[in-house]
């Protein structure tokens, strides 16, 4: 009979906080729902190499910030810069107008 009553109330406890979630943070319910966690890379050093090539150790959040933000726009060889596509939009909008 104890037993009962505490999965009664594990299970009432678990639909309430699910529908608190539902109407203040839809993403944590979601999350909950398909078994999602949040996975961060936390660091704090990095080692980067200079203009001559000697290794640096980086310790300061901003900076370790900034060289990371500058190593995953640059790690495939391209620079992120605005491209003009202007002909090729040309040949294909005729497919997307109404």
């Amino acid at each position: 009979m104890l037993y009962k009553q505490y999965t009664n109330d594990s299970m009432t406890q678990f639909i309430q906080q699910r529908y608190q979630d539902y109407q203040d943070n839809p993403k944590v319910m979601l999350d909950s729902l398909l078994n999602q966690s949040k996975r961060v890379i936390r660091l704090n050093r990095l080692v980067i190499k200079n203009l001559h090539n000697d290794q640096i150790l980086l310790t300061d959040p901003d900076a370790i910030k900034q060289a990371t933000i500058h190593h995953f726009q640059n790690v495939a060889g391209s620079l992120h810069v605005l491209k003009d596509y202007t002909v090729k939009w040309a040949q294909w909008q005729p497919e997307y107008a109404p």
